[in-house]
């Protein structure tokens, strides 16, 4: 199982969380009902293995984050496992000062949802993040009041700062719709143009140039 477990690497972990359309999308295979049970067999699967100690809560956080920000889904289930998760940080709180030397399911369960909770913040888009901020932020405050361990306080730290910038608004720099030209073929036709060599221009011909505006100048016609 160790070997196994050590044997997951990043590209497995990018499998799981593919953003796949035949999930929700496919209507020619499966019916609707269908292929919102596998939704929610996979959110069930991968929300109980949060409190696993191993790499499964890390490949776990990271489908659900990647499940649960897609634009098809954020609608419906991204708003029930967040509530879910504060209930779960909400009962952890309730336990007081025990939790900084408890180490059961329940710890291990709060360190996946808090690391879940991060990558969510982390990839979802900040307009449908919003409305779910204040309601995370709460049990993150009174989380951190609590004397907690090294990995815990680190991921609620790190969910304050994602929360934080969540409540910034979007600033979009001028610089970057004054670029000038964006056509490929447009610059590389300038930058071609501009390194070919000018062909010279002799001097007899401008002595003659030169000589024939002299005599149109007193040609009395």
């Amino acid at each position: 199982m160790d070997s196994t477990l050590s044997s997951f690497s990043t590209e497995s972990k990018e499998n799981i969380g593919s953003t796949n359309t035949f999930i929700v999308n496919d209507t020619t295979t499966t019916s609707a009902t269908a292929s919102s049970k596998l939704i929610q067999d996979i959110i069930d699967i991968c929300s109980s293995n949060l409190s696993d100690s191993a790499l499964t809560r890390d490949a776990s956080s990271f489908c659900l984050s990647s499940l649960l920000t897609r634009p098809d889904m954020e609608a419906e289930y991204l708003g029930r496992f967040i509530y879910w998760a504060c209930d779960v940080m909400s009962n952890w709180i309730s336990r007081g000062d025990e939790v900084k030397v408890e180490l059961s399911n329940d710890s291990f369960r709060v360190v996946g949802v808090l690391l879940c909770l991060s990558q969510i913040f982390k990839k979802g888009h900040r307009q449908r993040l919003l409305p779910f901020a204040g309601v995370v932020l709460g049990p993150c405050i009174q989380l951190g009041n609590l004397p907690l361990q090294t990995l815990t306080r680190k991921l609620v730290t790190k969910l304050y700062q994602r929360i934080g910038v969540t409540f910034l608004p979007t600033v979009v720099p001028k610089w970057r719709y004054e670029r000038g030209q964006r056509s490929l073929l447009h610059n590389l036709q300038s930058s071609i143009a501009a390194a070919l060599p000018r062909p010279p221009t002799s001097s007899l011909g401008k002595c003659s140039m030169s000589q024939n505006v002299k005599q149109g100048d007193h040609d009395p016609n």
